[in-house]
């Protein structure tokens, strides 16, 4: 199996660094820089990615992509970091998994949430303004904090309502999600 086919396991196991490295340049021919977005160090918690679209994606956010085209949303891989400030006071970047070209919105997957995270999430959003739309894994803990990724795919007209751009007459490709 290639670098570049569907579900190719990265060779350096899980070291984070490298798989970072490695994906940044299958994506752009060479290496990202730090606090440029996209896969960083320490970043997430899977190993294993999909190329959709030119842009290189876990298996989560591979499932949000094809929602998202199924509803006809011009969206791409965000890189634009938003300044928040950690539990402990310390400054860093948050970046989101997707941008909405049409909708100046953000799109979020979190498969894993803790409290550092929630308030990653909201401080970033406070502190910048942010349209941000959260969609959670289908982990039973996570139930009552918002979207999760199942009920988009039930029903993905539910991120339309949440962004505003619900037309009941808009016709959705059935075909795009197998």
């Amino acid at each position: 199996m290639s670098k570049t086919d569907v579900g190719y396991r990265s060779p350096y196991g899980t070291k984070a660094k490298c798989i970072s490295l490695w994906i940044s340049k299958v994506k752009t021919g060479k290496h990202i820089k730090k606090g440029s977005g996209g896969f960083r160090e320490k970043g997430g918690k899977i190993k294993v990615y999909f190329k959709y679209h030119d842009f290189i994606l876990n298996s989560q956010e591979l499932r949000v992509a094809k929602i998202l085209d199924k509803l006809n949303l011009k969206w791409e891989r965000n890189l634009k970091g938003f300044e928040y400030l950690t539990l402990n006071n310390e400054k860093r970047k948050y970046y989101p998994d997707f941008y909405l070209f049409d909708y100046n919105f953000y799109v979020e997957y979190k498969g894993w949430v803790t409290e550092e995270i929630n308030h990653k999430m909201k401080d970033a959003k406070e502190r910048n303004h942010l349209n941000l739309l959260v969609i959670y894994s289908q982990d039973r803990r996570y139930k009552k904090l918002g979207l999760n990724l199942e009920q988009i795919e039930n029903e993905p007209d539910i991120i339309l309502k949440n962004i505003g751009a619900y037309q009941p007459e808009l016709q959705i490709q059935s075909n795009v999600i197998g």
